[in-house]
């Protein structure tokens, strides 16, 4: 509880005397939005190290862009979500999309038309065919990921072709948009 309050997560008037389960809850509420902070600062680390400064964003994008990625940043440090809409803020979103931490970035992002879903690249992704007729598997390395069945509608090689698609998505996830 020191630390909490030398640190000026808390103050001493937060800490409960004689309730050791309410100070409990008081450090972990403390240590939570800490915590949230330091994403709060991480996330704007990250854009600039993608943009160099916020100038740029404002050059090439408006002043709507900058607004759009301080209200992301406060929905990072509240843990709360803020809507993503068509134009501008797609432009921006795709930027997010792109620093390392996007898929902690994109949880905070809703979209009313659709949801746009941040897939991690799997570099080592790959098709097997099974020998049973229309049988595959995807394999991670050595590991499976997907046992898939096609209907045998198309040829051998049209299923192929399509799941090679599909694992080529998910080798260069960033090189395609997906929405659910």
């Amino acid at each position: 509880m020191r630390s909490l309050v030398h640190s000026q997560a808390i103050t001493e008037a937060d800490i409960p005397a004689d309730d050791p389960g309410k100070a409990a809850d008081v450090a972990t509420a403390a240590i939570i939005a800490m915590h949230r902070a330091g994403l709060f600062a991480r996330f704007m680390r990250e854009l600039l190290n993608a943009v160099e400064t916020l100038g740029t964003i404002a050059e090439a994008h408006g002043v709507d862009a900058l607004v759009f990625l301080f209200d992301l940043q406060a929905a990072i440090l509240n843990d709360t979500y803020i809507d993503a809409h068509a134009g501008i803020d797609g432009r921006i979103v795709e930027l997010v999309s792109q620093l390392p931490s996007a898929a902690e970035w994109m949880k905070h992002l809703r979209n009313r038309e659709a949801t746009l879903v941040v897939v991690q690249p799997i570099p080592d992704i790959r098709v097997r065919a099974d020998g049973d007729a229309n049988f595959y598997h995807l394999l991670d390395g050595k590991d499976w990921v997907a046992a898939i069945q096609m209907n045998g509608k198309y040829t051998m090689r049209m299923q192929e072709a399509m799941l090679q698609k599909f694992a080529e998505l998910l080798r260069n996830p960033s090189a395609h948009t997906c929405r659910s």
